[in-house]
């Protein structure tokens, strides 16, 4: 009876690992099914195809390498082509006798100015509208104020308390002075209140770059900077650096786990790239898979995009937002130069400094600055000298 009983259910265990793999095969054949692809001409075909592009980027279905083809640069590319179909024609008419190479070589120098221009107002105003977020996220800080238990209770007794409940389930802040109270709570009220600037910045410039240092060392504990740790069981490419000859091993496994075990692989022609994204110049792109739009709970956090990472230990994904909202970094305790400047501008601000800045480095790096030791006494010798301040850098 025990044999008999044991065999029934090692059949059963059998039977339930077949049907769960049919299952995953089915899926897996409905995805593929519903993939497809389409080879689009930047230089002319952009135009018929961005508003697509950006629709499926917004409704996340859209994985790419970089976000580029989404912004204007087929509008630039368009006038690049019209501006040399112009020179050409000047050219001809103007000057039968002008050497076809020097005519060549004016239009390509035009070009070449053109993507320059286009290249820095693009990332100019770009960096612009960040800094437009931070001013506004200060602004919104007063819509994330927790709320009281009796204006809970009013707010589902009224008739519009199910419309506003949602609000109700948004992220807050810890206490009602928002991200002064967080700092508080977090760093502790005494070191708070020495860093405030009304009582930091009347003492020695010594003791203000003291005073920045411990802050500093504080916040780097408190975030750390991401690469690419997995949310299921935390392996990072950057604690388990491949060892040479298995990363050719890991990219075949990756494709052909995520494109089934039929023949779809054969068939279909699978270039792996390098990706280098944005703030991460290492080495760790066999985790990287792309950047995909922001879910609607991302967008709250007011994240423009999101990088997505397949982990070669546990092949889990781990989405990563780029969050342009404090109140989130703070409670995610995730991000890279981007959203801790931002973080550490918002918090400088919030400790009532004004004399700080939010810096931009061309080669993508973003940091901020404050201006410590400007108008404090300080005695030399037997003479009495005011200092002029300097701008500190904080990274």
């Amino acid at each position: 009876s025990s044999s008999s009983s044991s065999s029934s259910s090692s059949s059963n265990d059998m039977l339930s690992s077949t049907t769960k793999t049919a299952v995953a095969a089915a899926e897996i054949e409905e995805i593929v099914s519903n993939i497809s692809t389409q080879q689009v001409n930047w230089e002319h075909d952009w135009e018929n195809h961005v508003m697509t592009l950006r629709q499926y980027w917004k409704d996340g279905k859209l994985l790419c390498e970089h976000t580029n083809l989404l912004n204007d640069r087929g509008g630039m590319s368009r006038s690049k082509n019209r501006k040399k179909q112009e020179k050409e024609q000047e050219g001809k008419e103007t000057s039968d006798n002008m050497n076809r190479s020097d005519t060549e070589e004016e239009i390509d120098d035009e070009e070449e100015r053109q993507m320059k221009y286009e290249h820095f107002r693009n990332i100019l105003g770009s960096y612009a509208d960040r800094l437009v977020n931070i001013v506004e996220d200060e602004l919104s800080d007063a819509s994330f104020i927790p709320h009281d238990a009796a204006e809970i209770t009013n707010v589902c007794s009224t008739s519009t308390g199910v419309k506003m409940i949602s609000e109700l389930l948004l992220p807050r802040w810890n206490t009602r002075l928002g991200l002064r109270g967080w700092i508080e709570n977090e760093y502790g009220v005494e070191n708070t209140h020495a860093l405030m600037a009304n009582e930091l910045l009347v003492k020695s410039e010594r003791e203000q770059l003291e005073t920045f240092q411990l802050f500093l060392d504080w916040f780097r504990g408190k975030f750390p900077y991401f690469h690419d740790a997995c949310d299921t069981c935390g392996a990072s490419c950057k604690d388990a650096p491949l060892s040479e000859g298995d990363d050719d091993e890991i990219v075949d496994s990756a494709n052909s786990e995520i494109i089934g075990s039929n023949n779809v692989q054969e068939e279909t022609d699978i270039e792996m790239e390098s990706c280098q994204h944005e703030d991460d110049k290492d080495n760790d792109y066999f985790s990287f898979v792309g950047y995909i739009g922001p879910s609607p709970g991302e967008r709250l956090g007011n994240a423009s995009r999101t990088e997505l990472y397949r982990c070669r230990s546990c092949s889990a994904f781990t989405r990563f937002p780029r969050y342009n909202k404090a109140l989130w970094v703070t409670q995610t305790r995730r991000g890279r130069c981007g959203e801790y400047s931002m973080l550490l501008y918002r918090m400088l601000r919030s400790l009532g400094y004004e004399k700080i800045r939010w810096v931009v480095d061309w080669a993508d790096h973003v940091w901020v600055e404050v201006l410590l030791g400007d108008g404090v006494k300080s005695k030399s010798d037997a003479t009495e000298e005011i200092g002029i301040g300097r701008w500190v850098h904080l990274d």
